[in-house]
């Protein structure tokens, strides 16, 4: 069953909750570093409600453009967007965004400047896959390509690109 995309007001709830808990991040300015890391709620829902988005990549500055269609899901923390090549390490896509962590994505026709960030974490691994399950549950063997073993360890994270220091 497809996740349905959070109100802005729930969205903004749930990251104001989020930083009260701490989750085991100190308050204040760490707060607000994590914060500059986010996409608008108003983009992660449209994150969320588009079944596929265009990843527009190139290996260094001023050389050709690429892009591809993936799939893409918001994970359970409503905050985590995540992208995986369903050719695992071998995508062209995928290896450009490693080369080159700037990127853009086009999410239901806004173009947006991203970092891709790749996951190392076996539980975050995980969350992902388990949002490409919920997402995607439809799609049968299209949905085992991308949940796949071999495919796991060519997840990313994908974050806005003002978050870059």
């Amino acid at each position: 069953m497809a996740r349905r995309p959070a109100t802005r007001a729930r969205c903004e709830r749930e990251r104001a909750d989020s930083g009260r808990r701490g989750h085991g991040r100190r308050l204040g300015q760490d707060l607000q570093v994590q914060k500059a890391r986010l996409f608008s709620c108003d983009l992660l829902d449209r994150f969320a409600s588009t079944y596929q988005i265009e990843i527009v990549t190139w290996a260094h500055p001023g050389e050709r453009v690429h892009s591809t269609v993936v799939w893409a899901v918001v994970g359970q923390d409503r905050a985590s967007v995540y992208v995986r090549s369903v050719r695992g390490q071998r995508g062209r896509w995928y290896r450009e965004l490693l080369t080159n962590p700037e990127g853009e994505a086009v999410v239901a026709g806004e173009r947006v400047s991203l970092r891709a960030v790749p996951v190392t974490s076996a539980d975050e691994i995980e969350r992902a896959s388990t949002a490409f399950r919920q997402k995607y549950a439809r799609e049968g063997p299209h949905l085992f390509a991308i949940v796949r073993p071999e495919v796991l360890a060519a997840t990313l994270r994908l974050e806005p690109r003002s978050s870059i220091s």
